[in-house]
């Protein structure tokens, strides 16, 4: 139960907002709204497989290194510092986020996006013809 609480709030976790979220093109009809909630996972996936094989070789060599009193090469050392703040600076990460949209006019709207650390506001204009998603 621990375990899966402890998962449930990492995955509240993030220093970002995403990017880009799902909504469509088109901007809401005049008095309705619109409440989403989107959820990603930032992988960082050309560099965190090479960083965590190198962290695991690395610590395999403390290991042994460490039994016969020796000390780590320029390399190795240079290797730790690289991997690690690496893995620090940009490690894999979840974020949430919550927006809120409402349609002022015609091809018009205003939004509210919040996320664990952030409140975005926003102002869309919809100038390149109607879709027709909505009525």
């Amino acid at each position: 139960m621990r375990t899966i609480f402890l998962l449930l709030l990492l995955s509240f976790v993030n220093c970002a907002t995403t990017l880009s979220s799902f909504h469509p093109a088109d901007t809401l009809p005049k008095n309705s709204f619109h409440l989403s909630y989107d959820t990603g996972i930032n992988l960082p996936i050309s560099k965190l497989g090479d960083a965590l094989f190198r962290m695991i070789e690395l610590n395999i060599t403390i290991e042994q290194k460490k039994r016969y009193r020796q000390s780590l090469t320029e390399e190795e050392k240079k290797d730790l510092m690289k991997y690690g703040i690496a893995l620090a600076l940009n490690p894999p990460t979840g974020s949430n986020e919550f927006q809120l949209r409402y349609g002022l006019g015609k091809e018009f709207e205003i939004g509210l996006k919040w996320a664990i650390s952030t409140l975005i506001g926003d102002v869309r204009y919809q100038f390149l013809g109607i879709m027709t998603r909505f009525p």
